[in-house]
């Protein structure tokens, strides 16, 4: 008996392993997502498992919701709605705005010049946190 509760044990430990591996960085990891504002607020979302990506932490985040509520405050007070810029791996949406992408074809040159814009930025947000 002691035996088979050692290996049920064991395999809850494997199952926990793997929950918070993540096979493209080859380690174990957990995972939170953040956003800075311009005002100085920073918003984490997390902690999550650590084989979530980017895109499934946003998809489950309950900051889309805030988002968008505060977005319609701006709206009904005459107010342009707000975006965040977000790495090309993400989708357009109404509150995202992702960095072009060669993924259907090369770039304008517009669009090159507008991710080298927003991607000085974003690193800057990016190493606040």
């Amino acid at each position: 008996r002691f035996q088979m509760n050692h290996v049920i044990d064991s395999l809850d430990l494997v199952k926990s392993n793997l929950r918070y591996y993540n096979g493209y960085k080859h380690g174990h990891y957990i995972i939170w997502q953040g956003v800075s504002f311009p005002d100085g607020m920073i918003v984490l979302e997390g902690p999550e498992p650590g084989h979530f990506t980017d895109t499934m932490v946003w998809r489950d985040c309950i900051l889309q919701e805030q988002l968008e509520i505060e977005m319609v405050l701006r709206e009904n007070n005459n107010q342009p709605r707000l975006k965040l810029y977000a790495d090309k791996i993400y989708n357009n949406s109404v509150l995202l705005t992702a960095a072009w992408s060669r993924r259907h074809g090369e770039l304008a040159a517009w669009m090159v010049v507008e991710n080298g814009i927003m991607s000085k930025i974003r690193v800057a947000v990016e190493w606040t946190i």
